[in-house]
């Protein structure tokens, strides 16, 4: 006051009556045009969040990737160790308090409360690794789902056309679910006063500056800046305040925008959603959002198994993290260790009660050490499992999809990965490329002298697990600790691709005046051929069948010519996508043009258990947003061939893994029976290609190995075989599907209409009464009888 007192006895010694009446009356006038350009700055915020709800990260296309929902059936085979370990995928905590997000076991049974409210508490019973009983809402059922798991997302940030497409992980916190660990470690760094402030804290922004440390801002003004700032174009404060620079722009609104969300969310609500949306470094190009996935890179832990000293350590990367992520990935953690014994020393004194001097001495003494989860399989999150399904399927998204996504904001998209098929076919292609290691490099020093070139050698391992009847993509891996996605990636095919051939001449086939089957007898000795002969693998005398099951170079090639060449390449072409030139060496995958993905193929091969309808490659099942949900229709398999050619070769590919075949020990390997319906093809591209095949009537699944810039051959003389090396993979895949998903690997091949079931003279083409062996054949393409009454027949069945 005394203050005042003193300005005002010099205004009036210094200016007349008249100007400090109108200083005064200017003043007035600046202030309350201060407030009231205040007040409608204040109500512009509150229209703009209401229009962009932080929580609903509205700046910003937004697409969740999740794997299909986990269903529990009662009597189907699963462990308690699974199913904890995708409780733990999922961020759920064990706990006897039955807090939302937590599951407790005891007595056979795993009690599970969810965190969503869509989903019930649930009771799993299970008893020598079966479920012998589900309850959910404490009511007897008989099949649940779990929450289902998240991959990745992709984020667009819709109004800023110079930001790229990013590709991130992110794992939403629920409010009142952020740990206390790191709330306390987070509040303490980043915003002391956090619950006592109102959006603002204007005594920490004065002792920042005043200090020379500068910022100061809030937890709250962070979350405005990192979900309506950011991307941000042509909005209420770059209209009006575009006389300021860009970043003023923002520092004048910014403290408005944080008043009015501290009315709209609560403080819980502000802190979870900042902890899920804030920047913590990249892995393998993937941008880490939140918390939650942070820990799953960095410490290989759950959010909730975090202990203080990593707890610290995560909120102290908050303000640079890609300055502390690179000196870790140096294996210099010491700037990181300052920086968390900082955050520490903050929580002692901030908290003394809940942090003692001697618990902060034992977490300042834990040594720092990042896992680095991305890059050791064993502690890897789920979502690495489905890294190069996730890309393809976001770049393959429906026009529907690509509209709503585009519009209005965040996007949840259910796929048709399933993760127990997905975790079992990543680690079996991990263990087969470290098994190939070895034969590779052997081979390799045998025609180098580079030995050390030799033993950098690595082979690359895709799989890709489809359901023929709804296209629906079940496992895709796309190569081992690598970037690129070979199942989508073109390569020499081989002899993978002859039952097409087959299929062609099966269905329109004529040579030496009769129709093309598979009791026709090829000779390679007196047999000619209009156009391309093989020169290796040429074949001996057969039957069509045989030809198949033994892969007969020789037998393909007069396949395609039987069907006319130009009509079966364009028809490969059709169905593989590839574009092979006009030749013989076409019928056995060799031309130039011939290359083919796996995921192509194995989407081809569907029109074997479909009776010669193609299934088109499904990745999606549904998506939600603004809480409405929406099924995608399977698209129904379109008729490509005719349908008994297709069962007919379909019961030719059988021998394949028959005894005379050459995979005669897969059924084995992968625990069928002998007379399991399972049909395969196995293939062998031109340099370093191995391929595999196999399907029954509920899956069709592919494996593709190699190396991917051809460094070496990988010949059959040496053992790399399809049968002999990408077979295995397939069957132990198989046996997988077998413990996880059995019911893919039942029923039967459904007989065509127009297919007849014969006996036949295998020596001599012809149909017989008695004896001999069962062949299939399209109705009106059988071939004629065997001669009656004679010892010609009865000499060739001996024979």
């Amino acid at each position: 006051m005394r203050l005042l007192s003193v300005i005002g006895s010099q205004a009036r010694k210094r200016f007349p009556r008249p100007v400090r009446q109108t200083l005064v009356g200017l003043l007035l006038i600046v202030l309350v045009s201060q407030t009231v350009l205040g007040v409608l700055a204040y109500r512009a915020a509150v229209d703009h969040l209401r229009q962009n709800d932080p929580r609903q990260l509205q700046n910003r296309s937004e697409v969740s990737f999740f794997f299909a929902p986990l269903r529990l059936q009662v009597g189907s085979s699963i462990s308690s160790g699974e199913v904890i370990e995708y409780l733990g995928e999922l961020g759920y905590v064990e706990s006897a308090d039955e807090t939302p997000g937590s599951f407790k076991t005891g007595d056979n049974t795993i009690t599970v409360t969810p965190r969503a409210v869509v989903f019930q508490q649930l009771s799993i019973r299970i008893e020598r690794h079966r479920i012998d009983a589900l309850t959910a809402g404490g009511q007897p059922v008989m099949e649940v789902q779990l929450e289902p798991l998240p991959m990745q997302e992709f984020v667009r940030y819709l109004q800023n056309e110079s930001l790229r497409e990013q590709r991130v992980r992110r794992t939403v916190l629920v409010p009142g679910a952020v740990p206390e660990l790191l709330s306390d470690a987070v509040i303490s760094i980043e915003d002391r006063r956090f619950f006592q402030h109102h959006g603002i804290d204007v005594f920490g922004i004065a002792r920042r500056v005043l200090s020379g440390q500068g910022g100061g801002s809030s937890l709250t003004q962070q979350l405005i800046k990192n979900t309506i700032f950011k991307g941000a174009k042509g909005e209420f404060w770059q209209k009006y305040l575009s006389f300021l620079p860009a970043n003023w722009q923002r520092k004048a609104t910014d403290v408005f925008l944080a008043l009015a969300a501290e009315k709209m969310m609560s403080k819980d609500e502000i802190l979870a959603a900042y902890l899920s949306v804030v920047p913590l470094g990249a892995a393998e190009g993937v941008e880490l959002h939140g918390v939650a996935v942070a820990a799953q890179e960095y410490f290989g832990k759950n959010l909730y198994e975090l202990d203080l000293a990593e707890a610290a350590a995560l909120a102290g990367m908050i303000h640079k993290p890609s300055f502390y992520l690179g000196r870790a990935r140096d294996a210099d953690y010491n700037a990181i260790t300052d920086r968390r014994n900082s955050v520490l020393d903050l929580m002692g004194r901030n908290l003394p009660s809940k942090y003692s001097a001697a618990v902060i001495d034992r977490a300042k003494r834990v040594p720092m050490q990042f896992v680095f989860a991305n890059s050791r399989r064993s502690e890897r999150p789920a979502a690495a499992y489905s890294r190069h399904f996730v890309e393809f399927a976001a770049h393959n998204l429906t026009l529907e999809l690509a509209q709503v996504q585009s519009s209005e904001g965040a996007l949840h998209v259910s796929t048709t990965l399933d993760f127990r098929l997905q975790k079992e076919a990543t680690e079996i292609a991990e263990s087969a490329a470290r098994e190939l290691q070895k034969p590779i490099a052997r081979v390799c020093r045998a025609s180098r002298t580079d030995k050390v070139r030799c033993s950098a050698l690595v082979p690359q391992v895709a799989l890709v697990a489809m359901d023929p009847q709804t296209g629906q993509i079940l496992a895709m891996v796309g190569g081992i600790n690598s970037n690129f996605n070979y199942a989508t990636a073109k390569r020499s095919p081989g002899s993978v691709i002859k039952p097409f051939i087959y299929l062609r001449s099966i269905q329109r086939g004529h040579i030496r005046g009769q129709a093309f089957t598979p009791a026709t007898i090829l000779d390679p000795q007196t047999d000619e051929l209009r156009g391309y002969r093989p020169e290796q693998n040429i074949g001996r005398k057969s039957t069509v069948r045989v030809g198949l099951a033994k892969s007969y170079n020789f037998h393909a090639v007069a396949a395609a010519e039987a069907a006319g060449l130009n009509n079966t390449v364009e028809f490969l072409s059709q169905l593989t996508g590839s574009h092979p030139e006009v030749s013989g060496m076409a019928a056995i995958g060799g031309t130039a043009g011939s290359e083919t993905s796996l995921l192509s193929l194995v989407q081809a091969y569907t029109v074997f258990p479909n009776n010669g309808r193609l299934a088109t490659a499904t990745f999606q099942r549904s998506f939600e947003q603004a809480g409405v949900t929406k099924d995608l229709a399977s698209t129904e398999p379109r008729a490509v061939a005719d349908a008994g050619a297709a069962y007919v070769v379909t019961q030719m590919m059988r021998s394949v893994v028959g005894p005379r075949g050459t995979a005669p020990d897969f059924l084995g390997l992968a625990g069928f029976n002998s007379d399991a319906m399972v049909a395969a093809k196995s293939g062998t591209g031109m340099v370093a290609d191995v391929w595999f095949v196999a399907l029954t009537p509920r899956l069709v699944v592919g494996v593709w190995t190699g190396l991917p810039q051809n460094e070496i051959p990988l010949r059959l003389s040496d053992g790399f075989s399809g049968a002999r090396v990408a077979a295995p993979i397939v069957a132990k895949f198989m046996r997988s599907v077998r413990r996880v998903r059995a019911e893919l690997l039942t029923g039967d091949f459904q007989l065509a209409r127009n297919v007849t079931r014969l006996r036949i003279d295998p020596n001599a083409n012809c149909t017989t009464t008695g004896g001999g062996v069962e062949e299939y054949f399209i109705i009106g393409r059988e071939p004629p009888p065997c001669r009656q009454g004679g010892r010609q027949q009865d000499e060739s069945l001996k024979r």
